[in-house]
């Protein structure tokens, strides 16, 4: 109690020193406020009284002497003893300011000046602030008053002046009058000054009767509430002194872990917030995440995982006097601060050092348990950039760090800043891709080797990107599978599939089983994938023309029940399965005995080395003879060569896709050449009896739409008005193919027969090129095709060919694509002749060899 009384004396006591000590200040103030007040009230009339003087002296030279002199009225001083005159602009000036000195007794105005232009009582200056108002108004042009406040025998006033230049108005006269000081007067130039004094009323506020009095009543009233202010203040400041504390704990709380006892998320935020207001650039941020550390928490218990965890705080505390703030997020995840280091190189260490020492053993009362570290590293750089932006590219820096393995540490750079730039923006233009149906599907044919007809289709994506052109499904994929667009992107597929179907049926065309390629995350989602296979399902003509290819790491890894669950749907369905890229990845034989596929797809891996690698050729071989154990169909995909296409032949496989026979072309030219594909087949064999070729290029001379159509086309229609060509023609220019043979004519049977077959395996292939490059209906192109054919018939001699392309090209040339035709019927019949006689000619020269 007594500690609390002698408390509130000393309160009390300072209260009232304070008061008194605002009074003084009050008071002063106050006084202060009046006299500022005052002053300027006062300025602002001198301004105006001078101002307004100024504007009657121009007023008076401009207009009133200026029309005096035009009407002949003289100027003169003595103007009171002369008729018809008025007086000088000063000396009107002069008589003006003595009647308001008279009427105004607290004013006095005055003009004074070095040149005076009579001798008045305005010549020189009177005292030391005239003297300095005309130094400062001589020197700067621009100033445009000075005043000064005086105090003499208890009063203070206020001395203003203003200056006065010379007007044009007034040059002449100045310059010209006897009585001028000067003779070289300039525009501008100052050449008076008028002034005024005034006094300023200010007194002490305590001469001011009942006003003084109310005053001190105020100041004391507002001195009393100031003390019962400090006292309430003090009071509720001792009052809630224990509830602040316990705020203070709990808001510190806040910001702590309760496990480990760091700083949490929240805290580290807010820092690193203010650390970007302050704009220092000297810091870096570092994300922790533990390798495997959930195993720690299955295998030993959360008791154990919490342990490991404050000693990994621990640790992080004991490496580095630099980590500024030390947080954990939560779970296994932490965040450091790196403040104040030299260079990146610095904290690179720091980093190297954090990933060894919480790589070392961590002893619990189980024994020894171990984890890893990855780190992600941002620097901060400036800018606009946010606190969430710094961790986002941390945390961005630590998955890739994951993604090499793991127990690294990895920085944040600009080519990861790009590379998240350009897959936020291929997103964005993938979903534009939906939306704005940019995506198109191309078909790859799949054909019986031997025979060159079309078995199956396989439906590719493509993009036609706006900008960019075609796109593979490669430029696609990475960014859409990540952000759940693939099962949108593969309805487009089946749906399109299916359209296509119908259309081909439509027009009647025989219509192959049509391979679409699953994604692991299209059979997954069960609303979009099984809707599809329950509506293909309804429709069994439409269900044996599907084929479903899946790869095989759809059926091996997690979620093997919702692909297993899938496969059962879709042979329920009627479709056909096909396993695709066997044997690139981990499916076994076990899968092909215990999976419903019919079909399985060599990878090209294989089939591209089969001519030179042994082993690439044991694993086709193999393959092969496992499909016909099996019953499965098997396709050879990726053959290029004709060499290829033959060894496989050889071999066994009888069905290929690869870009020997066809690179994937669009709905229309796929529809030609499935159209073709049952029309160019008689072509086909008749040509393939003719010569000795390979199945390629008997392939070749089939797959064409133009082939087969112009196969059946009227001989007496070949050539308008020339169907007598090929009989005036040779077959063989025997003198070109002997000038070929270097002059040796059919003598040289081995140079011959070199020549002969060089035509005989060209020849074909140049002609389906034409026939592709006719069906674009592009002239430059099927000009530099049929070219290209006709330098091989040069060779050889072969006139009637060459006269062919002649008539092909003219017709390109001259923009004729509707006798293209016609043409290309008759290039092809003069070829098939050709060949054919090559065939015998052959034959002829072999025996002659032997005979020989």
């Amino acid at each position: 109690m007594r500690t609390t009384s002698h408390t509130f004396r000393r309160i009390f006591a300072i209260s009232a020193v304070s008061g008194l000590v605002f009074i003084a200040l009050v008071y002063l103030l106050i006084t202060s406020v009046a006299q500022s007040v005052e002053q300027h009230l006062a300025t602002g009339r001198a301004h105006s009284y001078l101002d307004i003087l100024r504007k009657t002296q121009s007023f008076y030279s401009s207009n009133i002497v200026a029309n005096a002199k035009k009407n002949g009225v003289s100027i003169a001083k003595d103007f009171e003893n002369k008729s018809n005159s008025i007086p000088f602009p000063a000396t009107f000036m002069h008589g003006l300011v003595r009647e308001l000195s008279l009427k105004e007794k607290n004013l006095d105005f005055r003009f004074f000046s070095p040149y005076p232009f009579f001798e008045r009582d305005d010549s020189g200056f009177a005292d030391k602030f005239e003297e300095r108002a005309w130094n400062v108004f001589n020197s700067d042009s621009k100033k445009l008053e000075v005043s000064e406040v005086v105090s003499s025998g208890g009063t203070t006033s206020l001395r203003y002046a203003l200056p006065v230049r010379m007007g044009e108005q007034c040059l002449g006269c100045h310059n010209s009058h006897p009585n001028s000081p000067r003779t070289d007067w300039k525009v501008g130039e100052l050449r008076g000054i008028q002034a005024v004094t005034m006094p300023l009323n200010t007194t002490a506020i305590w001469s001011q009767g009942r006003m003084g009095r109310n005053t001190i009543l105020l100041i004391g009233g507002l001195a009393i509430l100031f003390v019962a202010f400090v006292c309430g203040l003090w009071l509720l400041l001792t009052r809630n002194s224990q509830l602040n504390f316990a705020k203070e704990k709990i808001e510190d709380l806040a910001m702590r872990d309760s496990l480990t006892g760091q700083f949490n998320r929240r805290y580290f935020l807010t820092s690193l917030n203010d650390r970007i207001k302050q704009g220092d650039e000297t810091f870096a941020v570092i994300v922790i995440d533990l390798d495997h550390f959930k195993n720690i928490n299955d295998v030993h218990g959360h008791n154990i995982g919490d342990a490991v965890l404050q000693e990994v705080a621990a640790r992080l505390s004991d490496i580095s006097e630099k980590f500024k703030i030390i947080a954990r997020f939560g779970g296994d995840e932490f965040a450091i601060l790196v403040d104040h280091f030299v260079s990146k190189d610095e904290v690179e260490s720091l980093a190297l050092r954090v990933v060894e020492e919480l790589s070392a053993p961590y002893s619990t009362e189980r024994g020894k348990v171990y984890t890893g570290s990855s780190l992600g590293i941002t620097f901060y750089s400036g800018g606009a950039t946010t606190e969430i932006d710094l961790l986002t590219e941390a945390d961005i820096a630590l998955l890739e760090a994951k993604k090499m393995g793991r127990g690294r540490y990895l920085v944040f750079d600009e080519k990861i800043r790009q590379e998240i730039r350009h897959g936020a923006e291929m997103l964005d233009q993938i979903r534009d891709a939906l939306e704005f149906d940019q995506f198109e599907l191309f078909y790859q044919p799949k054909f019986d080797i031997r025979s060159g007809k079309i078995l199956g289709l396989e439906a590719l994506l493509r993009w036609n990107h706006p900008e960019r052109g075609f796109l593979m499904p490669d430029s696609i994929f990475p960014f859409a599978e990540d952000h759940g667009l693939i099962p949108k992107i593969s309805n487009f597929v089946s749906n399109q599939v299916v359209t296509d179907l119908n259309r081909w049926m439509d027009k009647g065309l025989p219509v192959p089983p049509v391979a679409i390629n699953l994604h692991r995350d299209y059979i997954c989602d069960q609303e979009s994938f099984f809707g599809f296979v329950e509506k293909v399902s309804m429709d069994r003509k439409l269900a044996e023309l599907l084929v479903f290819e899946i790869t095989e790491d759809c059926i091996i890894g997690r979620g093997n029940d919702d692909i297993m669950l899938a496969i059962s749907a879709i042979k329920s369905a009627g479709i056909e399965l096909s396993l695709d890229d066997f044997g690139t990845g981990y499916a076994s034989l076990t899968h092909l005995k215990n999976l419903p596929v019919d079909e399985f797809k060599i990878d090209r891996s294989f089939v591209r080395d089969i001519l030179d690698d042994p082993e690439d050729r044991a694993i086709v071989q193999s393959l092969i003879e496992l499909s016909n154990s099996l019953d499965l169909k098997l396709v050879a995909e990726g053959i290029e060569t004709n060499e290829q296409a033959e060894m496989l032949l050889e071999m066994g496989c009888r069905i290929g896709q690869g870009f020997l026979f066809s690179k994937p072309v669009n709905f229309e030219n796929i529809s030609h050449m499935m159209r073709s594909n049952r029309d160019a087949l008689s072509s086909e064999r008749v040509l393939a009896s003719s010569q000795n070729v390979s199945p390629r290029e008997s392939l070749e001379l089939s797959s064409s739409e133009k082939a087969g159509q112009l196969a059946e086309t009227n001989a007496d229609n070949l050539v308008k008005g020339s169907g007598s060509m090929n009989d005036e023609l040779p077959i063989i220019d025997w003198q070109a193919l002997g000038s070929f043979a270097d002059h040796e004519g059919v003598s040289n049977s081995e140079k011959t027969l070199r020549c002969l077959s060089h035509f005989q395996a060209q020849a074909p292939r140049e002609l389906l090129k034409l026939a592709e490059t006719a069906t674009h209906q592009e002239p430059d192109d099927i000009v530099d095709a049929a070219q290209t054919l006709k330098a091989l018939c040069q060779e050889i001699g072969a006139r009637r060919v060459e006269k062919a392309c002649d008539l092909l090209e003219f017709e390109a040339r001259a923009g004729q694509i509707r006798e293209l035709t016609v043409q290309f019927a008759n290039l092809q019949k003069c070829l098939v002749e050709v060949l054919d006689h090559i065939k015998k000619l052959k034959i002829d020269l072999q025996q002659q060899s032997l005979s020989a």
